[in-house]
C-alpha cells in the first residue's frame, strides 16, 4: 500500500510544483503534502488518538483551500452534509466489503468530482471541497465506529490513498477543463466561427 501511497502522492507533487500558478498556493499545497507524506506512517501506530491526525490534517488545509474563493453563507453548509454521505459510504464499504475490490468506487469518486468541479468553478475550492468532506466523513466514521468498539474495521492509509486518488482526478479535470478553455479562446481570436 506504500508504493501507491508515495507514488500518488510524488505525482500530485511533481504536477502542483510545474502547474500551480500562484506561487502563495503552491508553498501551501507543497506544505500540505509534505504533512501527509510525514504523517502516512502514522496511521498505523498503536496510538488511540493516530487515525485522528490524518483527517484533521485534511480539515485544516481542506479550509485554507475551500476559502480561496469567497463563499456564500449557505455554500458553507455543502461540506458537512456531503461529509455525512461520504462517511455513509464508507461505513457501506466496511460492512460490505466486496466493493472494495470492484473498481466501481473509483468510477464513482470520478463522477462526483466532476460534478464538484462542474459546481464549484475554483480549482482550489473543489480541492478544498474534496478534502473537508473526505477529512469530515472520516471523523464521522470513526465516531461511529468508536461507539461500537470497531475501530479495527477502518484503514486509515486507505482512505489517505482514496484522497490521494480524488486529488489525482481533480488535477486531470482541472488540466482538460483549462485545455478546453484555452482552444475556445484561441479559436474565438482568429475569427473562427464559434460551434
Amino acid at each position: 500500500m506504500a508504493p501507491t501511497f508515495y507514488w500518488l502522492a510524488w505525482l500530485i507533487v511533481i504536477i502542483v510544483t510545474f502547474f500551480i500558478e500562484p506561487i502563495y498556493m503552491k508553498k501551501v499545497f507543497l506544505l500540505f503534502m509534505g504533512l501527509i507524506m510525514c504523517l502516512f506512517s502514522l496511521n498505523e501506530s498503536p496510538y488511540l488518538w493516530a487515525p485522528f491526525v490524518t483527517p484533521a490534517v485534511f480539515v485544516v488545509f481542506g479550509i485554507k483551500f475551500w476559502m480561496f474563493q469567497k463563499q456564500k453563507a449557505w455554500a458553507h453548509l455543502w461540506p458537512f452534509t456531503l461529509s455525512i454521505g461520504f462517511s455513509a459510504i464508507q461505513l457501506f464499504l466496511i460492512v460490505i466489503p466486496l466493493w472494495r475490490v470492484v473498481p466501481v468506487s473509483f468510477i464513482g469518486i470520478g463522477v462526483y468530482l466532476f460534478f464538484v468541479s462542474l459546481f464549484v468553478r475554483v480549482f482550489f475550492s473543489s480541492v478544498g471541497l474534496w478534502l473537508i468532506v473526505s477529512g469530515l466523513g472520516t471523523f464521522w466514521t470513526c465516531g461511529v465506529l468508536y461507539m461500537y468498539d470497531m475501530t479495527a474495521a477502518i484503514d486509515p492509509n486507505q482512505i489517505v490513498i482514496t484522497v490521494m486518488k480524488g486529488l489525482l482526478l481533480l488535477f486531470m479535470i482541472h488540466g482538460v477543463l483549462r485545455l478546453k478553455n484555452m482552444l475556445k479562446h484561441k479559436s474565438l481570436g482568429k475569427g473562427a466561427v464559434q460551434v
